[in-house]
């Protein structure tokens, strides 16, 4: 069973998902960003090594 998500999505919820279905963290927020309002999810920003959020 894949996990289920709903509101904040931590680094660590993504890494969860990823390895549940066998892609990367980058995939996994990319394709949860395109139904995060839909589903009520809050994506945390993620800091790069630039300091800027994403």
């Amino acid at each position: 069973m894949l996990p289920a998500i709903a509101g904040p999505v931590t680094p660590e919820r993504l890494l969860a998902c990823a390895e549940a279905v066998g892609e990367t963290t980058e995939w996994v927020r990319e394709r949860l960003n395109a139904y995060a309002d839909m589903f009520g999810l809050n994506m945390t920003p993620v800091e790069h090594e630039d300091g800027e959020g994403r």
